[in-house]
């Protein structure tokens, strides 16, 4: 008998204090990984496997025709980082305010911000242009694939 009341009383002493642990921690807000501002565009970026492996410790650099300083230069205006949650979780992204260029943005990614180590096509050659992103996808979210990269992986030289 003295066993049940201890453990009675436990079990109460328990349930209060779990209460009032509830009551004092605040709820933490959902976080909208979808969300792109109305000043700016969500570019999301799928690198290629051959980098799957060094992806945490390597930079991803855009580096484009931004307003100057910031002109094609090496360790590009933007570094992007991962997506941690929502559809695209895996895949890095960057979002750029419509600030940041005049005109439709050209742009190429960049490993370790090194153009030694820029983005090429699928079989290891320059890509014929550039990538682009209109003034039109301010707001919206753009995907990009990036099937390779000089000097890595697949794409020694």
């Amino acid at each position: 008998m003295l066993f049940k009341k201890a453990l009675l009383v436990f079990a109460t002493a328990s349930t209060m204090l779990l209460t009032s642990c509830k009551e004092d921690v605040p709820a933490v807000p959902a976080v909208d990984y979808e969300k792109v501002g109305a000043e700016e565009i969500r570019l999301i970026v799928t690198l290629p496997a051959s980098v799957a492996a060094t992806k945490a410790t390597d930079k991803f650099y855009v580096a484009g025709s931004f307003k100057a300083p910031n002109e094609w230069k090496e360790k590009g205006a933007y570094v992007l980082t991962e997506v941690t949650g929502g559809t695209h979780k895996g895949k890095m992204e960057i979002k750029i305010p419509v600030s940041a260029f005049e005109n439709d943005l050209e742009f190429k990614i960049q490993r370790n911000g090194e153009w030694n180590q820029v983005e090429k096509d699928a079989k290891c050659d320059e890509l014929t242009a550039n990538n682009k992103l209109s003034r039109a996808s301010v707001g919206k979210a753009v995907e990009l694939t990036v099937a390779n990269f000089r000097n890595t992986g697949t794409c020694p030289l």
